[in-house]
């Protein structure tokens, strides 16, 4: 049974580095609550532009934010700066560029309370530059899921899905629209890894703290807005995303084989692992790079990439997914680069199209 008691202090953890064109939309969704029982953390995250300014300049106007300097290290470890300093009973994760419903904070709490549950996600909303809002489609909304079916119903389907469903949509992995409990973190002493090192520091967060959970509630309603720009980190490709696949591949199996059978996570995992080494050449093929058949083919004769094709059961995927692992698996890398070539084309026209 979890205790709960009327307007519990939460914490709300803020990492921040060069979004000074957003920060004040951001805090000001916060500040602005209709929940008042906030801790707003703020961590600069060494951020060279004028975001350290702007923090302290709210920090003297409103008595429940905290700032923290700090030197760069990235989004995980800015987080953990915060739950450092935390004291609040509950704890919340928003990213200094997206802003949220004022009602969030109350919506979340209340359910919480109403439910006796210690996990509680919102919908979200994608925000572009042009101020288009498109909500995105959440599993599992209105549903709460308990004890054994948090993991199977909301973890593994942050990680992906069986084969023969590799197409079908995910729970959401992101912290940011989510209410958490501090008492599930501090007695498992969870924390983020560098996502320098470990791809999604939010997958390695909640394998740790779902597996306590007792009570997860899907909320519906739409209360987090994410910003999509030119310039997203998440959007932007990366030299070594490759070899940070391969480490979160590692390390994700080496944390859910502390609490889970082989058997239940393997080919979910598995997949997920395969479409982002997809994804990582469909991304060299569309940037047409200079050792493109080079690197390609080094991915594709990678020893963990060909054990995953060995064990995985592709021929269960969609057809187009059962052809791309089959054309990994042969190493058959001239035809493999000309397939995601014609996709990228089709791809091409299909947006002009929807431009237009």
């Amino acid at each position: 049974m979890i205790y709960m008691r009327e307007n519990a202090l939460i914490s709300v953890i803020v990492p921040i580095y060069k979004v000074e064109r957003y920060l004040n939309k951001c805090l000001d969704s916060i500040v602005n609550q209709t929940y008042k029982e906030l801790e707003i953390i703020l961590v600069d995250d060494g951020s060279p532009d004028g975001c350290p300014k702007i923090c302290d300049e709210w920090g003297l106007k409103d008595s429940r934010i905290k700032v923290i300097h700090k030197a760069n290290a990235g989004l995980g470890l800015a987080r953990n700066s915060g739950l450092e300093v935390a004291t609040g009973e509950y704890v919340a994760f928003i990213d200094s560029d997206d802003f949220i419903d004022l009602n969030m904070m109350k919506r979340l709490y209340e359910e919480m309370v109403k439910r006796n549950a210690d996990t509680v996600y919102c919908g979200l909303c994608r925000y572009d530059e042009d101020g288009n809002v498109i909500k995105v489609p959440m599993l599992y909304s209105g549903e709460s899921f308990s004890d054994d079916k948090i993991v199977e119903k909301i973890l593994l389907r942050m990680i992906g899905n069986k084969p023969e469903n590799n197409n079908a949509p995910t729970f959401f992995m992101s912290v940011w629209h989510g209410l958490y409990s501090m008492s599930i973190i501090k007695e498992h002493n969870i924390r983020f890894p560098s996502e320098r090192i470990f791809m999604s520091e939010d997958l390695s967060f909640h394998i740790d703290y779902l597996q306590h959970s007792q009570l997860v509630y899907v909320l519906p309603d739409c209360l987090y807005f994410y910003r999509v720009t030119q310039g997203s980190l998440s959007l932007a490709y990366d030299n070594n995303r490759f070899d940070r696949i391969k480490s979160m591949h590692l390390q994700t199996v080496k944390k859910l084989n502390l609490f889970l059978e082989e058997k239940q996570y393997q080919q979910i995992e598995m997949g997920r692992f395969l479409n982002l080494v997809g994804g990582q050449i469909y991304s060299i093929v569309r940037r047409n790079e200079k050792n493109m058949l080079t690197n390609v083919r080094k991915i594709v004769s990678d020893k963990m990439v060909q054990d995953c094709l060995r064990i995985y059961d592709y021929n269960k995927n969609p057809c187009g997914k059962r052809i791309f692992n089959f054309l990994m698996e042969k190493e058959w890398t001239i035809l493999l680069i000309f397939v995601v070539r014609i996709k990228n084309a089709l791809m091409k026209s299909v947006w002009r199209k929807n431009a237009n």
